[in-house]
């Protein structure tokens, strides 16, 4: 077994060559008892201190010579023309298991960030900052809080960030987005299944929406589209989200009431 560290909160705990399960840290706000499952968790995995998270990795095979030549670059357009379209997250679905404990998002959660416009959001890759491809104060990102989840337009610039970008989602190589999140953020705890449950309720800030390999939730994903093409299905999904709202409201709201009597 190797562990490799993934940002602050998170690693990934390799078995053998091909199964590998991620876990993540539960937040400072969690009850005691998901923070000692958590501890029991690592202590199980032969991990005595989160800090050892950071200081093993995955070793490099020593039963293999490795040739490499330079290869060769495929043909990219200017990918000014075009956007990344999808979904960053996606409501009332349960995150992958992050240790003994997953998450859910309530519909609506992202209104009090997307409210905030003093509050700026960008779009990344793997949730570094040195990987931009768009800022929803240029309005190079666009986001909308549909019925479904939270949904992403991201106008791309003729970068070599974009570029790459560009090829790895149109091959397939990445395909998912997540968020970074954070401010006051509104929460329950609830049991689902036996296993403990983080229902965010709402979100104060969104810092990042980011394109990756290894998401939260399995059911985001992330598109090529034509720029133009791309801009008129978000104006007719913002139609379709706010006419959703209007008929749909109360029984949204009674879909919170009822996770949060669970939660109670």
């Amino acid at each position: 077994m190797t562990i490799q560290r993934i940002g602050i909160e998170r690693a990934t705990v390799f078995y053998g060559q091909n199964t590998k399960r991620s876990l993540r840290r539960p937040p400072a706000s969690a009850p005691e008892a998901v923070q000692r499952r958590f501890r029991e968790l690592l202590r199980a995995e032969g991990i005595e201190d989160a800090k050892q998270l950071s200081q093993e990795r995955t070793p490099l095979r020593r039963d293999r010579e490795f040739r490499a030549s330079l290869p060769v670059q495929p043909a990219v357009p200017d990918t000014s023309r075009y956007a990344i379209t999808g979904a960053a997250a996606t409501y009332d679905n349960l995150s992958e298991d992050f240790g003994n404990w997953r998450e859910r998002i309530l519909p609506g959660a992202f209104a009090p960030a997307l409210n905030n416009r003093a509050a700026d959001t960008i779009a990344n890759v793997e949730h570094r900052n040195d990987l931009i491809l768009g800022r929803r104060s240029a309005d190079t990102l666009k986001l909308l809080d549909s019925p479904t989840g939270l949904e992403v337009l991201i106008e791309l610039a003729n970068t070599s960030t974009a570029r790459d970008t560009f090829l790895s989602v149109q091959r397939g190589d990445l395909g998912k987005m997540s968020f970074a999140f954070g401010g006051k953020i509104e929460e329950e705890w609830t049991i689902e299944n036996g296993i403990d449950v983080r229902v965010l309720v709402s979100i104060g800030s969104l810092f990042d929406v980011s394109i990756v390999s290894d998401p939260a939730y399995s059911q985001t994903h992330c598109e090529i589209a034509e720029r133009s093409a791309a801009r008129g299905h978000l104006n007719r999904r913002r139609l379709d989200a706010l006419l959703f709202e209007r008929r749909h409201a109360a029984h949204r709201r009674l879909r919170r009431a009822e996770i949060l009597c669970q939660a109670g």
